[in-house]
């Protein structure tokens, strides 16, 4: 199950879109804040039968679930931040590794 959040605008203000989807259903959620009370609030059990893929955000980190895993894509745009702010071996051949 894929899970991130995304900002907007509702009546001017800044509102969280959270979205849950597998390869047969989505799930969207508003909140006006972006963090893991939203998370319980609309999935207090969690997702007990789910491999969760997200981004860093830490409440997605407390979210129960079966096993976890980060996002690669959004890994491999932190390994692009750091490849253009450090030059170190590692970080060029670990996106060859992801």
């Amino acid at each position: 199950m894929g899970a991130d959040e995304t900002s907007c605008k509702v009546n001017g203000k800044k509102n969280w879109i959270w979205t849950y989807q597998t390869n047969c259903l989505t799930n969207i959620e508003n909140a006006v804040i972006r963090s893991y009370q939203t998370v319980v609030d609309n999935f207090e059990q969690g997702f007990s039968q789910s491999i969760l893929v997200y981004d860093y955000l830490s409440a997605q980190f407390k979210t129960p679930a079966k096993s976890q895993q980060i996002c690669i894509a959004h890994s491999l745009r932190e390994l692009k931040f750091f490849i253009q702010k450090r030059n170190s071996n590692w970080i060029y051949k670990f996106p060859k590794i992801l």
